[in-house]
């Protein structure tokens, strides 16, 4: 983007203050938006929580908007006229965007997303303070459709905790676009063989007897059935592997609805967050599952670094521990 064009987009996506009608004179909103049509769902999610965090500090009542700018959750058509946040979600505080659409105070926020330090990411694995302060917000804020919340329950209580006292350990594996495009400052994803050393040390040490595995990349999959037989649960039923430069949204979208393939990833990553033990790369379906359970027995999240570097370096720390 030019440096003219790209002054002229940041004018027009700015934040500003707006006047729709004359509705809800004693309420001031804030409309969080963001342009991002490769980031996934739980990339929104905790964007999104940021900026209901900074907006209620402000004294907005927040409201998301993600209808009026493409994101992998839309088809092409439906942008302007579907807000995915509310396919999957209940608004934050009681209010949508065909609510507000003639209030006398609206402020409509800046399309970028706040500053990692401020939306549940990385550093908040790093620091317990930190994840409990936005696991808090979350059960404020962050409120599943009950549609989503049945599917949950459902296969939890037929399939996942059936068998009453059976441990269960969840595992959460990213990799296919990950880990060929090694995004820069991302976190980096730990080999799928560590990922199964740990495993087996903890169904030892915690005596989990099956694993529910979340994971959109059919070679892992399939490395995790070779090493679990007989032992492997998962809500998902298609996984993928992408070519290079391919976008795993691109890859998923192409073969189901953005709707139904986002769907079944939250309700996924919902199970995820009922399993008695978690194991998992740093990665948007863990944060998911690390503010939505109610508690691990045990949890582990690997913190091996961030990428760098499109390739790893040979004879470096990151070139030691990158994934394949």
């Amino acid at each position: 983007m030019g440096r003219i064009r790209k002054q002229i987009h940041d004018f027009i996506w700015r934040e500003r203050t707006v006047r729709w009608g004359d509705e809800y004179p004693d309420q001031r909103f804030y409309v969080i938006r963001r342009h991002a049509d490769q980031a996934g769902l739980f990339s929104f999610v905790a964007t999104n929580l940021g900026s209901i965090n900074e907006a209620v500090r402000r004294g907005f009542v927040p409201v998301i908007d993600m209808q009026n700018a493409a994101n992998p959750m839309l088809l092409p058509e439906e942008v302007g006229k579907v807000n995915a946040w509310d396919r999957y979600f209940l608004p934050p505080c009681g209010y949508t965007l065909e609510d507000i659409a003639h209030a006398k105070n609206v402020t409509l926020g800046v399309i970028t997303p706040p500053e990692d330090e401020y939306y549940p990411d990385y550093n908040m694995i790093l620091n317990a303070e930190e994840l409990a302060m936005w696991r808090e917000t979350a059960d404020r804020y962050l409120k599943l459709r009950p549609e989503a919340e049945e599917k949950i329950d459902g296969y939890c209580e037929e399939i996942l905790h059936r068998n009453l006292g059976e441990k269960v350990l969840g595992v959460l594996c990213r990799g296919t676009d990950y880990l060929q495009q090694r995004p820069y400052n991302h976190p980096m994803q730990p080999k799928t063989e560590a990922v199964i050393a740990k495993c087996r040390e903890v169904m030892k040490e915690y005596g989990c007897s099956r694993i529910y595995l979340c994971t959109e990349d059919q070679r892992i999959w399939d490395q995790m059935q070779e090493a679990f037989p007989e032992q492997i649960l998962s809500y998902q039923k298609r996984r993928y592997q992408t070519g290079s430069g391919e976008n795993i949204n691109d890859a998923g979208n192409a073969v189901m609805s953005p709707y139904e393939r986002n769907l079944e990833y939250l309700i996924s990553i919902g199970i995820l967050a009922r399993c008695d033990c978690l194991v998992a790369g740093a990665a948007g379906g863990t944060y998911g599952a690390l503010l939505l359970t109610k508690g691990y027995e045990y949890e582990y999240v690997f913190r091996i670094g961030r990428y760098v570097t499109k390739e790893p370096l040979p004879g470096t720390w990151e070139y030691e521990n990158a994934a394949e």
